[in-house]
């Protein structure tokens, strides 16, 4: 009798870990590919669906920036599946800009669940490692 109860309990412990990985592996395949460009709403509403946003706050007329968009955009393709990445224009998106506390630009900002977790700002070197080291941590967790 308690083999039975033993055998029961590991076929229902297989079956939950084999549940939770189909379902880590369904949110990957619904997460978006790439750096999506994002409105103020469209921004809210990514926060709140994915557990892992990296946004890249910037402007088209900002050098840094433009140093900043190719990292953005290989992170993008080293985590797709495990993080969405989100670019925010501060001119086209002012309000956003003031509520996330933009005060320089390019600002990285990483969420997780809807909030901060992490902020980088400027063209530095090393930042690639940095927000690497960052996401790496997180999807970890």
């Amino acid at each position: 009798m308690k083999n039975d109860e033993e055998i029961d309990f590991l076929i229902r412990k297989k079956m939950i870990e084999i549940q939770k990985k189909a379902a880590i592996e369904s949110r990957r395949r619904s997460m978006p590919i790439g750096v999506l460009e994002v409105n103020s709403k469209e921004f809210r509403n990514y926060l709140t669906r994915y557990r892992i946003v990296v946004a890249d706050f910037w402007a088209e007329w900002c050098i840094p920036c433009r140093i900043v968009s190719p990292i953005i955009e290989r992170l993008a393709r080293r985590y797709s599946g495990s993080a969405v990445f989100l670019k925010v224009n501060v001119d086209e998106n002012h309000e956003l800009a003031v509520e996330h506390g933009i005060l320089s630009i390019p600002t990285v900002i990483v969420f997780v669940n809807g909030k901060e977790y992490e902020r980088f700002i400027g063209a530095f070197p090393g930042i690639e490692k940095k927000l690497s080291i960052t996401i790496e941590k997180l999807i970890n967790q």
